[in-house]
């Protein structure tokens, strides 16, 4: 799947917002985005903040981790519409 089909996929599945999602071992990590950022999430990255993530011992103020999406393992959420 490319972007454009992407998009075209959020619009007929009346998608709102995207779950962009890591594995840190035990846990997976995510954080919802607006289907709108798709091209931010792809080429940039979703943001993740290192407190969110769970690494312990860095400060508010420690470095984000970014997440760049991969078009491959999108897919809808049958139990959460939009």
């Amino acid at each position: 799947m490319n972007r454009e089909q992407a998009k075209v996929f959020f619009e007929q599945n009346n998608i709102r917002y995207v779950l962009a999602q890591f594995v840190d071992i035990p846990l997976p990590r995510r954080r919802p985005c607006r289907s709108s950022t798709l091209d931010m999430v792809l080429t940039d990255g979703a943001a993740f903040g290192a407190l969110r993530c769970g690494v312990s011992g860095w400060s508010p103020e420690g470095p984000d981790y970014m997440a760049v999406g991969e078009l491959a393992t999108l897919q809808n959420i049958p139990w959460m519409p939009g």
